[in-house]
C-alpha cells in the first residue's frame, strides 16, 4: 500500500529532532497517522471547524509561536486565528489553490510576522546561499537539540533572517 502524500512530515521530524512542540494539520487520518510518527505531538483534521480550538487548548491558550503554511487559502485565514502573540507564519505555498490575503491590522494587533520563503528564488537572488544553508540544516539535524536547536528556535522566534545570521558563518552572510 502507498503511504499517503505528507508534505509536512519531513517538517515535522526535523522540528521536533530540534526541540520544538510540533502541532500538526492534515486533510485525512492517514496524514495525520504520518504526522504524529514523525514527531507531531498533536494532530489535527483541518476539514474539522474544532481544530482552531483544539490548537488553542493544546497550546494553553497561548497560540501557535510558528506555523509553516503550505496550504494557503482557508487554511491560512483559519490559522491566525491560532497564531500566538509576536508569532512567526511561515507561507511556503498555496495547494489550495487561493492565495489568501492578509488584513494588516491583524498584524499589527497580535504583532506577528509573516514570512514568505520561495526557496526556488535563491537560485537566480542569491545562489550563494544555498549550500551553506543546506549544511547548517544537515549540522542542526545531526545535532538534535543541542546548540544549533537552540539557534534555530531563537531565530524563528526573532524572524526568519535573524536565523541566516545565527546559521551562516559570516563569509556566507
Amino acid at each position: 500500500m502507498r503511504r499517503p502524500a505528507a508534505s509536512g512530515s519531513p517538517r515535522c521530524r526535523s522540528a521536533a529532532r530540534l526541540g520544538a512542540r510540533v502541532l500538526a494539520t492534515a486533510s485525512s487520518a492517514a496524514k495525520l497517522a504520518v504526522a504524529r510518527e514523525h514527531g507531531a505531538e498533536h494532530a489535527f483534521d483541518y476539514s474539522d471547524p474544532g481544530w482552531v480550538e483544539g490548537v488553542k487548548q493544546a497550546t494553553g491558550g497561548k497560540g501557535a509561536d510558528v506555523i509553516y503554511d503550505p496550504v494557503g487559502g482557508e487554511i491560512f485565514d483559519q490559522s491566525m486565528k491560532v497564531i500566538a502573540f509576536s508569532g512567526r507564519l511561515l507561507v511556503i505555498g498555496f495547494a489550495s489553490g487561493t492565495i489568501p490575503t492578509v488584513p494588516a491590522n491583524r498584524v499589527l494587533l497580535k504583532n506577528i510576522s509573516i514570512v514568505g520563503l520561495h526557496w526556488g528564488a535563491y537560485r537566480t537572488h542569491d545562489p550563494g546561499q544555498i549550500a551553506p544553508a543546506m549544511q547548517a540544516l544537515f549540522r542542526a539535524l545531526r545535532e538534535g537539540a543541542g546548540d544549533a536547536g537552540r539557534v534555530v528556535r531563537a531565530s524563528a522566534r526573532r524572524g526568519c533572517r535573524c536565523a541566516r545570521r545565527d546559521l551562516f558563518p559570516p563569509e556566507h552572510r
